[in-house]
């Protein structure tokens, strides 16, 4: 194993995946992936009346997002140390699944490992969130789910 992906959003699961990511990635002298997914979906029921007012709402979400997402990866990164890595935020308007398996690909990662659950998943105490769920039915690489 060459290569190891760890998608992170800074939630309990995804602190774990962070940890058992890096015991693997040193027993096997593997490269990590870290990668964090902002998705920002303007939602149907929005009204477009006020243009001007819902794209500077957006703009300002977004830089939000990035600012958190920043620290998130540079966490991550500093809890890897050595180990550590390319570091890679994706801001996408589409599903984080299909973002995180996007990335998997064209990095030819050898293993995706990620937490059971998200930071916004109401999946608490359930086998797997929609995202991890996702992933796992849409990649053919291996993937590795932290409880």
């Amino acid at each position: 194993m060459e290569k190891i992906m760890i998608p992170i959003d800074g939630s309990e699961y995804s602190d774990r995946a962070l940890e058992v990511g890096k015991d693997l990635a040193a027993g096997y002298g593997a490269q990590v992936v870290l990668l964090h997914v902002v998705s920002i979906d303007i939602p149907n029921y929005v009204d477009f009346t006020n243009a001007a007012a819902v794209g500077a709402t957006l703009d300002s979400v977004r830089e939000t997002a990035a600012e958190q997402a920043k620290v998130i990866l540079e966490k991550g990164k500093e809890f890897l140390g050595d180990l550590c890595c390319v570091a890679t935020l994706e801001t996408s308007g589409g599903k984080p699944a299909d973002a995180i398996v996007r990335t998997a690909e064209a990095e030819g990662v050898d293993m995706i490992i990620m937490g059971s659950a998200g930071s916004g998943s109401a999946a608490k105490g359930i086998l797997m969130g929609s995202v991890t769920n996702r992933v796992l039915h849409n990649t053919k690489i291996p993937v590795l789910v932290v409880k």
